[in-house]
């Protein structure tokens, strides 16, 4: 296992490094519209990631919607289409969210949701790459998130899907070597970015009225 995330973590590294040897020509036109449905998954956009840091965890937390005027900044070196796959009801993978209101008048508030990202590496084109190997892979980030005093979000699966043959080429569970060192704390500064509360922000979620049950 530990094996496996060396080298995921090596190839994460060399994808980011492969887009940032490269300019950015006039990027390709987006997959779909944001909010468009392909089958489970819904399109969230085009985000970028300015580095890699010591865990997926906060890769994720980092990352950043592509703006026009981005690669002006010299910071870019990542650049992916992500999507999204939730159900409201059941408790495996992408399953599951509850939202109260104390009173009907209140905003909701979010006590629970799970969401699986996809995570599509492109080129500097703005373009899936059309090769073998982890490092041009489609990624699958299985994300939990709970209220206990301080809403914290965890990783519980990375996968990745090589772009050729569509195969798993690698998985990985153990829960330390996939979060690292990841602090809640400085979650909470970046969180605005992270498309996993993208991902929350546009589902119609249903609303429960709040009681002492709930916690």
């Amino acid at each position: 296992m530990k094996n496996f995330i060396r080298k995921t973590c090596f190839a994460l590294t060399c994808s980011l490094v492969l887009f940032a040897s490269t300019c950015f020509a006039a990027l390709a036109p987006m997959p779909m519209a944001i909010g468009s449905v392909d089958g489970e998954w819904t399109y969230m956009g085009r985000y970028m990631s300015d580095t890699l840091h010591d865990s997926f965890m906060e890769w994720e937390t980092r990352m950043k919607p592509y703006t026009s005027g981005a690669e002006k900044t010299g910071k870019i070196t990542g650049l992916y289409d992500v999507y999204f796959h939730h159900e409201h009801e059941g408790n495996g993978e992408g399953q599951g969210c509850t939202v109260y209101k104390i009173k009907p008048s209140d905003p909701p508030f979010l006590s629970s949701y799970r969401c699986v990202l996809k995570i599509v590496p492109l080129s500097a084109d703005g373009k899936p790459y059309k090769k073998s190997g982890i490092e041009y892979g489609t990624w699958l980030l299985s994300l939990t998130g709970g209220s206990r005093g301080l809403y914290a979000i965890r990783l519980q699966r990375v996968r990745v899907f090589d772009n050729v043959t569509h195969k798993l080429i690698a998985d990985a569970t153990d829960y330390k070597a996939i979060n690292g060192n990841y602090n809640d704390q400085k979650f909470w500064q970046i969180q605005g970015n992270s498309p996993y509360f993208k991902a929350y922000e546009m589902e119609n979620h249903p609303i429960r009225p709040y009681n002492m049950e709930h916690g």
